[in-house]
């Protein structure tokens, strides 16, 4: 099963970003739509800062909703269409050296700052948590037949093809 990253609002509400956008021969977009496929109206849309090929607008994502991926190279498109199946938490911890304390997100055996190696894995401290979206594939194309999505789904498609061709794509292509 697929996955990806889902943000808490303040609010205990799961939210994820439509994203992507055109380069000279490669795509990508993540588009996020209703269980039947009609757009979403966002929370929050991003006008500042670096917006090229981007996260640019936040739309709150509940069970059964739908994310559209696509990724382009040149006119060969890979298309996926994935329900939300659930949510999970997914801790992050810190390795902790024991000879010098220093904490390391790589391997926990080998500490980098003091260079001590160890046969045991280091001890671990809580670092942060994050937030997934479990995903099942609804629909996956092959061999560029996009046509073939089901009905419900074409208009947020043809958006998402459309953001990957965007060159440098700076807004949200399938909101409310």
């Amino acid at each position: 099963m697929d996955s990806i990253e889902v943000a808490l609002t303040k609010s205990g509400l799961f939210a994820a970003w439509e994203s992507g956008g055109g380069m000279t021969n490669t795509g990508t977009a993540t588009i996020i739509a209703n269980q039947d496929g009609s757009p979403k109206k966002p929370v929050f849309v991003r006008t500042g800062g670096h917006l090229s090929n981007s996260d640019h607008a936040l739309f709150i994502v509940r069970e059964r909703d739908v994310i559209i991926k696509v990724s382009r190279h040149r006119d060969d498109i890979d298309l996926k269409i994935l329900e939300i199946k659930k949510f999970k938490e997914v801790k992050n911890y810190w390795f902790v050296c024991p000879k010098c304390g220093s904490r390391s997100v790589n391997h926990g055996n080998k500490c980098y700052g003091c260079l001590y190696e160890s046969k045991e894995e280091f001890p671990t401290e809580y670092k942060d948590s994050k937030f997934e979206a479990v995903l099942e594939i609804v629909w996956e194309s092959e061999y560029n037949n996009i046509s073939e999505a089901p009905q419900k789904f074409q208009e947020a498609v043809k958006a998402a093809v459309d953001k990957s061709y965007d060159y440098h794509c700076r807004t949200p292509y399938f909101a409310k």
